[in-house]
């Protein structure tokens, strides 16, 4: 029985790939990366907001109770 290499076969598969599939299989994990970052980003800001929201309007109910 031949010795099985992953690399190997994983690289000819690559090769044998059409040119755009090269080109997505380069491109869509940083695109991936990024959208990742950009969602818990976005999260982060959002929660930010609410909890400033969320101050301010204790601040205002305090406030008309006084």
């Amino acid at each position: 029985m031949e010795n099985y290499s992953f690399w190997q076969d994983f690289f000819d598969t690559y090769q044998s790939l059409p040119d755009f599939m090269k080109v997505l299989w380069i491109v869509v994990p940083p695109l991936f990366i990024l959208g990742l970052v950009a969602l818990i980003l976005f999260y982060k800001n959002t929660i930010k907001r609410i909890e400033k929201l969320t101050e301010e309007y204790k601040n205002i109910t305090q406030t008309r109770k006084n």
